[in-house]
């Protein structure tokens, strides 16, 4: 019997990086696999309370709702055979009293409080001519992957397993062999998105200033994309010098609009003069008259103050983060037990204990974003 807990996160932060929205989605997914017809009961428990955490749950049929009623966080059920979704729920990450932190009493270092593996923050209109702009990844030092720290842990008569089973993986995020636990959670598929306006024709000098991964623009889909791979992560990882400030990654990027090309090409859109002289006619003096006091280059170019508002209208608005973490949770639920109530079972036979397993995944798909 195998349970699998998967939370997604969805996160928006201000460009102060003061959270203004962090909710987590949950399932729970079991696997039965066990001859006879056994009756279970799996319970929960979460700092706080499951039921000052937990909202909105859903479950499957299988489900007494009578005994989650009286004592939340307890399932007791009789699971079909296979694989199936078992139940359901929301996590408000930032607490019943995340609204007083907007308040203008509340200082604003009393701003709620999150702990998730990594943020993401956007600097625009860099450089001369504020056609520059600056992504800075930070990564949380809780999540190196080498000591334990205070994560949802399982109890010991459950054992670790190396995967999902199918329909729960992330592949979509560059998932590899890589497996994490509770003592050890294990970052993987690392990918910024930095959406870019529809007049932006390419991102020139585009380059990881510090830290490592592939950068590039995407034309069809308008954005950047950044990816670190999970060995990059624990490269990054390794400069931490135990100061609890984390790792920092960033990447650098030049807008080039399309009217910023066109001003490149020679003066290609210029039209060119159709007059005609004859030998006879002195116009030489009128005609380079003419021309030095018509200087379309000139015109075009402005000031730089014209030049630094033209390029604002191509700065990015956000950027989000997408990874997974496996052996975490950001609502901090775990499985405290998984017992098989032999007497209302069926077919199982006296004395025998299945196997039981459990597994922790964190799933962020463009889930955490920041706006400029």
């Amino acid at each position: 019997m195998y349970v699998d807990i998967v939370e997604t996160l969805h996160v928006t932060l201000s460009p102060s990086g003061r959270p203004l929205a962090a909710f987590a989605n949950g399932m729970i997914a079991f696997t039965a696999k066990v001859s006879g017809v056994p009756d279970l009961l799996l319970q929960l428990g979460c700092p706080g309370g499951i039921s000052n955490a937990v909202s909105l749950p859903t479950f499957h049929p299988c489900v007494r709702l009578n005994r989650w009623r009286d004592r939340p966080g307890e399932l007791s059920f009789v699971p079909p055979d296979g694989r199936f979704t078992l139940a359901g729920y929301e996590v408000d990450l930032l607490g019943p009293a995340a609204l007083d932190a907007f308040s203008t009493s509340t200082p604003a270092n009393a701003a709620p409080k999150l702990n998730i593996p990594a943020t993401v923050s956007v600097q625009t209109s860099l450089g001369p001519r504020g056609d520059d702009f600056e992504v800075r990844l930070q990564i949380n030092p809780r999540f190196k992957g080498k000591t334990s720290s205070p994560l949802p842990s399982s109890t010991s008569s459950f054992s670790g397993r190396g995967g999902l089973g199918k329909g729960l993986g992330a592949a979509g995020f560059g998932a590899s062999s890589a497996t994490g636990t509770t003592a050890a959670p294990a970052m993987d598929g690392m990918v910024i998105h930095i959406p870019l306006p529809s007049s932006v024709k390419t991102v020139v000098n585009l380059k990881t200033a510090r830290g490592t991964g592939e950068a590039a623009f995407q034309p069809a889909e308008s954005r950047v994309r950044w990816a670190i791979n999970s060995r990059e992560i624990a490269v990054l990882m390794s400069s931490d010098r135990g100061t609890g400030a984390g790792v920092l990654a960033i990447l650098r990027g030049t807008v080039v609009g399309h009217d910023d090309n066109d001003d490149n090409e020679g003066d290609a859109s210029q039209p060119f003069s159709t007059n005609t002289y004859d030998y006879d006619d002195d116009q030489t003096g009128s005609y380079q008259d003419e021309k030095s006091s018509d200087d379309p280059a000139k015109s075009r170019a402005g000031t730089g103050v014209d030049v630094v508002k033209r390029n604002k209208v191509l700065m990015p608005s956000c950027a989000t983060v997408s990874f997974t973490v496996k052996g975490w949770l950001p609502s901090g639920i775990k499985v405290e037990s998984l017992a098989v109530d032999q007497k209302r079972s069926k077919g199982l036979g006296a004395g025998v204990q299945p196997y039981k397993g459990v597994k922790y995944l964190c799933v962020s798909r463009k889930g955490i974003e920041t706006r400029c």
